[in-house]
């Protein structure tokens, strides 16, 4: 009895690995309570991430948490720890706590010793990578899937190999670098030679932006419409409410509309809540549940998808001129700002409230302290030219007080 848990367990394992979700929890489920404590060890690394796939984030925590305990009451090295971190980092990720999830896997690589299994630190690197593109820094995202990749093939483990291409193909594409992103993702899509289908939406839905990067939205937006498709079919909730989401960053809301909100009454996850409302503000034209909706994404450290959010807000109502938009706009570029020169549709080239040089030398003198007279004979100016330019950089910035200026100008480094 107790090999047959084991062997179950191990052939959960592999309908995990073909795409299998479901069947692959149900086979593995029952086993989490085996007397065997390697089965339930085991087991709990495909219920694991077979419900954080599903969206059941919470479970998935919890599953992830009782593996790391199994392993360790295991005979020393028997079951690498390292593979339920990773299944816990997977969780967090998928709910959007992006920043405890970084905060994790940095001290899980600094702690992995020179001798660390090669095949454990390419999934620490493959979801460093995931995380800081969610957090829209797509530059550093770079590094790790390249890491990553390059573990996963010194392992001959072609599958995992292909899911760090493709992440890196999405990350490139997001800085600009079409070629460099279409041959990432002709190694990644390319890549058949294995029987690894769980996450081919992600895949999907990240070597997509391929053509977004050619500036091909229409073709764009039928790869992630396919991507989401694919999620849904596969019970892969989490990557599917990241493809049409996407849809909604390159300006397809006709192609979402309700459908990250039913998506999103299926899950725990916190950012297809996030994705859900923003949808639905997109919609109704709602200023203020779209500027909400950029609070949340700050507070998840999502700092791209904030960005386009609050720049969002800047063009509601084509207000350009209201003080409102304005503060929209400055936290817009600087969100944008810690991206790493990470652009999309959503994000103008440039500010709508960029100062001009001569506004720019008044306010930095303004916010240092200087009053209006003392800024005139600086410059060799008029009171009144300087009182004109203060009017037109508070309106562009948003902000009503020196202070406020002040700090304006700390946050988008003028100062």
């Amino acid at each position: 009895a107790g090999w047959r848990d084991v062997l179950t367990a191990e052939g959960a394992s592999y309908r995990l690995m073909g795409g299998d979700v479901p069947g692959a929890e149900a086979l593995a489920r029952p086993l989490l309570e085996s007397p065997n404590v390697r089965a339930a060890a085991e087991a709990a690394a495909v219920v694991g991430p077979a419900l954080a796939l599903q969206g059941r984030i919470a479970d998935a925590v919890a599953v992830a948490d009782r593996g790391i305990d199994l392993a360790i009451s295991l005979p020393e090295d028997y079951l690498d720890t390292g593979q339920y971190l990773f299944h816990k980092l997977v969780a967090l990720v998928d709910d959007g706590q992006v920043m405890l999830a970084e905060e994790l896997v940095v001290a899980a690589l600094d702690d992995l010793p020179p001798q660390a299994d090669a095949f454990t630190r390419a999934f620490m690197t493959l979801s460093l990578g995931r995380i800081l593109a969610l957090r829209g820094r797509h530059a550093s995202a770079t590094r790790w899937f390249r890491e990553a990749a390059a573990g996963y093939r010194s392992v001959r483990r072609l599958g995992f190999e292909a899911w760090a291409f493709a992440g890196l193909a999405g990350s490139l594409a997001h800085l600009g670098d079409v070629e460099g992103a279409e041959a990432a993702a002709a190694r990644g899509l390319g890549r058949d030679d294995h029987p690894i289908r769980v996450g081919t939406a992600e895949m999907q839905r990240s070597t997509a932006w391929v053509h977004v990067a050619r500036g091909d939205l229409d073709a764009a937006a039928d790869a992630l419409d396919a991507a989401a498709g694919r999620g849904l079919a596969a019970s892969e909730v989490v990557h599917a409410g990241h493809a049409l989401h996407d849809l909604l960053r390159i300006g397809r809301v006709d192609r979402v509309r309700d459908r990250l909100d039913r998506l999103a009454q299926r899950t725990d996850s916190t950012v297809l809540g996030v994705y859900a409302d923003h949808a639905a503000a997109v919609r109704d034209g709602d200023r203020a549940a779209l500027e909400h909706v950029a609070e949340r994404f700050e507070s998840l450290g999502c700092d791209l998808a904030a960005a386009e959010v609050w720049s969002e807000v800047a063009r509601c109502d084509g207000a350009s001129q209201d003080r409102r938009a304005a503060a929209a706009g400055r936290r817009a570029t600087a969100l944008a700002a810690r991206c790493e020169g990470a652009r999309s549709p959503l994000l103008p080239e440039m500010p709508a409230h960029a100062l001009s040089e001569r506004e720019l030398q008044i306010a930095r003198l303004a916010a240092r302290g200087e009053n209006r007279p003392a800024i005139a004979q600086s410059l060799v100016i008029s009171r009144r030219t300087v009182d004109s330019h203060l009017q037109r950089v508070y309106r562009k910035l948003g902000v009503t007080s020196r202070q406020a200026l002040a700090e304006a100008l700390t946050e988008s480094g003028q100062i």
